[in-house]
């Protein structure tokens, strides 16, 4: 099997956290985005690079696909009340197709969505 370098989203969540072991476990190198520091309990433990950032700011998310494989995107504002849409459109949206200008700008041909919600 290919090892490679991925950049997972949404890596403190129930999926990007599944994800990120399961990558771990066979060997690939894994750099996990985080919204922030308190986000990151329980994967400093596991031997990944950390980047934290707020998907939604395109200067904070430059150089978080530098030298990765592939980008899987697990990050999403799964909040369902309608007071909050405006913060769920621009997570949801506007921080994928950040994420996505950053990966196509890395060189990055390989962009996974996911998502167990919403």
């Amino acid at each position: 099997m290919i090892k490679m370098n991925i950049l997972i989203t949404g890596a403190s969540g129930l999926l990007g956290n599944h994800l990120t072991r399961l990558f771990l476990s066979t060997g690939n190198r894994v750099r996990v985005m985080v919204e922030n520091e308190k986000a990151s309990d329980g994967l400093d433990t596991l031997g990944t690079d950390k980047y934290i950032c707020d998907i939604t700011d395109t200067f904070q998310v430059k150089g978080c696909a530098a030298g990765m494989d592939v980008v899987i995107h697990a990050a999403a504002n799964t909040n369902v009340w309608p007071t909050r849409s405006s913060k769920i459109y621009e997570v949801n949206v506007r921080g994928t197709e950040n994420l996505i200008d950053e990966a196509l700008a890395s060189g990055i041909n390989k962009f996974i969505y996911v998502s167990s919600a919403c």
